[in-house]
């Protein structure tokens, strides 16, 4: 038997470009030279690259890591972040109830402060509401309890502590303007060397 040789088939000339183009994009792919499309110039393949590394996917603290409450705060809407803190707020912490009732002793006579201010200078700034849980719930005359309002000088308390809270203020000499104490005359101003 004698073997013959292939014919060949003559191709068309469209065949011969995209077999060509075929073979040289493999070549290029596999010397590093990567040609994406007719556009083949360096910016593209950058912002491919960037591209590619913003959906890598970034690993999340673990509950046992520092910082887990800064990672979620960035993933979590305004409104969530507002009832964590509040549901923070309203549990006891010895450490920080400590650090209320040291700020609020140093407020003298004929002074006060609002919630806020106290919680500031303790060193927890919104939590306000933890002031106000820690003077509800100590005993009476532990602290001086009338010298701390609420926003803008207004007296927070309802019907009969509201009114013992304005008697106890005038005993010491703070005025007030309508319902609100007079904050320009007797608003304490925190200094850290004090506390």
């Amino acid at each position: 038997m004698t073997h013959s040789p292939k014919k060949r088939v003559p191709q068309s000339p469209a065949k011969r470009r995209s077999q060509s183009a075929a073979t040289s994009r493999a070549q290029n792919l596999t010397q590093g030279r990567t040609k994406i499309g007719p556009k083949s110039d360096r910016a593209s393949t950058e912002k491919a690259d960037l591209h590619k590394a913003s959906r890598e996917i970034k690993p999340r603290p673990t509950k046992n890591q520092p910082g887990k409450h800064a990672a979620r705060s960035s993933h979590l809407p305004t409104h969530k972040l507002r009832r964590a803190l509040r549901q923070e707020s309203l549990r006891p912490s010895e450490l920080r109830d400590q650090a209320f009732r040291r700020v609020i002793r140093s407020i003298p006579k004929g002074k006060v402060a609002t919630y806020g201010q106290v919680a500031a200078a303790a060193g927890y700034p919104l939590y306000h509401r933890a002031v106000a849980r820690l003077l509800r719930n100590d005993p009476p005359n532990s602290l001086p309890w009338q010298r701390v309002l609420g926003a803008g000088g207004e007296i927070k308390l309802r019907l009969d502590s509201a009114l013992e809270q304005r008697f106890r203020l005038e005993l010491e000499g703070v005025t007030f303007s309508g319902k609100r104490v007079n904050l320009r005359l007797h608003q304490h101003q925190f200094r850290s060397w004090e506390l």
